[in-house]
């Protein structure tokens, strides 16, 4: 339950002393209580009071690494979130970033006036959005995750999508989530267009999908990624949490490759994942690695986490139901070793012909996958005979639609 506390914690007297003056002039009729950090006792019973009662709000004073760890110890310990706002004079980029990612959005940058510091308050307190109606239809999230560097996952997933949105006869959605060296820009030989941080504001801003001569066409599918490689790009965690809202609203599927750093947006991506596919190739380092992989996200509460072995034919490498009994996880399909014919379709920026061994299996996996996820194909009122779907029982191709 929140109280009409504010809490100060400071370690610069002449800083706290500042914005408490600051706090009394835009909010006379709160408590305030003052925390030395510096002081252990005095820290230790401000955080056992965080058992029983929230403050309205809590002001941390942040000057390095060190405060951002001890944030978030109180964070951990307290019952509920509460409305947690550091402050400062000076704070390196990098601390920011930091305090960004673990999805601490309100800052107080001092000196401030008191009607910044009430603006800053209120919007903790703000009504929340009304939840969308449930009749309304949402797309399926499928993500493919490497077991390690290099393993295959972007190009899977680059060519899953590219199947599926020939299954589905719909417009896929693939999203790069790799912000420093992601490389599904690369793969569909496409630059200079709007990234994804960028793309993520608009869709803040907008509540939609940007115009089709903003997005970034690549034949049947809708490419996200970011073009321009940078460590100082953030993406805010609620801002984000609506993009990824309006992406399954305006496509069926959206095919999420989570290749390079797992950062907290793509932790939200595998919560909202009907499928998670783990790649993973045979040898005994993606072995080794894929089982971390799956310790790692069962502590996380996917609903649906499938292996998938890449490069099944290469030398010393294991079958699928060896892959099994050694990871303790199904797998949901197999890939063939296709160099030369996968560097043919990056010089091309196109995907794989379903003619080709490495196309029939994408487009078996992606006809698995797809059923795994709920987005089975429905056959039309009379399907035509033949082709490469019939070989899975999927009939005409034209005609497919999702459910």
């Amino acid at each position: 339950m929140l109280t009409d506390r504010i809490a100060i914690l400071w370690r610069d007297p002449a800083i706290a002393s500042e914005l408490r003056e600051l706090v009394t002039s835009a909010r006379p009729f709160h408590t305030l209580c003052s925390v030395d950090l510096n002081d252990s006792a005095a820290l230790q019973t401000f955080s056992k009071s965080l058992e029983s009662s929230l403050p309205h709000a809590v002001f941390y004073e942040v000057a390095g690494f060190e405060d951002v760890a001890e944030i978030l110890r109180l964070a951990a310990g307290s019952l509920q979130p509460y409305p947690l706002i550091p402050y400062y004079r000076e704070i390196p980029s990098l601390l920011f970033l930091e305090l960004q990612r673990f999805g601490i959005c309100r800052f107080l940058h001092l000196p401030v006036k008191p009607a910044d510091l009430e603006a800053t308050l209120a919007g903790f307190y703000l009504a929340p959005a009304q939840p969308a109606p449930e009749s309304e239809p949402m797309g399926k999230i499928i993500s493919c995750l490497p077991a390690k560097p290099g393993s295959g996952a972007s190009v899977t997933a680059y060519h899953l999508a590219h199947s599926a949105a020939s299954i589905l006869n719909a417009r896929v959605a693939l999203l790069d989530l790799d912000l420093t060296c992601g490389v599904q820009s690369l793969i569909a030989r496409v630059e200079h267009r709007s990234s994804l941080s960028e793309i993520v504001s608009s869709v803040h801003r907008h509540g939609r999908v940007p115009e089709d001569r903003l997005l970034t066409r690549c034949g049947s599918i809708d490419l996200f990624c970011s073009f321009s490689r940078s460590r100082s790009v953030r993406i805010d965690t609620a801002q984000f949490a609506q993009f990824l809202d309006v992406l399954r609203r305006t496509y069926p599927l959206v095919v999420a490759d989570h290749s390079g750093n797992l950062e907290r947006f793509s932790i939200q991506v595998l919560d909202a994942s009907a499928l998670s596919l783990c790649i993973c190739t045979g040898d005994h380092l993606a072995l080794a690695l894929a089982s971390s992989v799956r310790q790692l996200l069962q502590s996380e509460p996917l609903q649906n986490l499938r292996l998938v072995l890449n490069r099944r034919d290469a030398r010393f490498t294991i079958d699928a139901r060896a892959l099994e009994e050694r990871i303790g996880l199904p797998v949901i399909g197999s890939l063939p070793n296709c160099f030369a014919g996968l560097q043919h379709a990056v010089r091309t920026g196109s995907a794989l012909r379903p003619s080709s061994a490495y196309g029939g299996a994408i487009q078996t996996l992606t006809a698995s996958a797809l059923h795994h996820a709920g987005l089975s194909p429905v056959l039309p009122q009379e399907p035509r005979q033949g082709g490469i779907l019939a070989a899975f029982g999927l009939g005409g191709q034209n005609l497919l639609h999702y459910s």
